[in-house]
């Protein structure tokens, strides 16, 4: 499901980038190395740090020193995952993506408002999740104003449902929001 990062906006994706590169790294880096890792200039990723340590700066315990560069003081994978799972679930495309999984054959109108967005912002996800899609086989169809998702196979459609659901939510159904009968467990 790696391939999800790609529908991620430009700042989240070098978020991941920066704590990509945090999480090896042993002891300080400066500003300069870690721009040039995420290939991006060093008041970007700054920003971006800013971002970070605004955010998660409790979880992550990121040191900024202007003598010895940055570095990260918990790099748990626990951490770091809950750090993703957030910028997943920040994702407009991410999130849209997820609601035409769990509710196909909507129109437009139930989507901006679900999501609290416009139908351009909409119109320009389409190609781009699409084009991210056509790899596995996979895209997002609207006929008569209603998207749902379609592939060439079908256990791949469900493997592909599993694994963004797991990876969207973990193993917490009730966050799925979805009436699931748990007495056929």
């Amino acid at each position: 499901m790696i391939y999800l990062r790609e529908l991620l906006d430009a700042s989240s994706q070098r978020i991941i980038g920066i704590l990509e590169v945090l999480s090896v790294q042993k002891g300080w880096i400066t500003l300069t190395e870690l721009a040039d890792h995420v290939e991006a200039s060093e008041r970007t990723v700054s920003a971006d740090l800013s971002v970070l340590r605004r955010r998660w700066g409790q979880k992550l315990r990121i040191e900024i020193s202007t003598k010895n560069g940055i570095r990260m003081g918990n790099q748990s994978t626990g951490i770091l995952g809950s750090v993703l799972l957030d910028l997943f679930n920040d994702s407009m495309a991410l999130n849209w993506l997820k609601e035409i999984l769990l509710h196909a054959d909507k129109g437009t109108k139930y989507y901006e408002e679900k999501l609290f967005t416009s139908r351009s912002t909409l119109n320009r996800l389409l190609p781009k999740i699409n084009k991210v899609f056509a790899g596995q086989g996979m895209s997002i169809q609207c006929r008569n104003d209603k998207y749902r998702i379609v592939g060439d196979n079908e256990l791949f459609l469900r493997q592909f449902f599993t694994g963004f659901m797991l990876e969207m939510y973990g193993l917490n159904l009730q966050k799925y929001n979805v009436d699931v009968d748990l007495g056929v467990l």
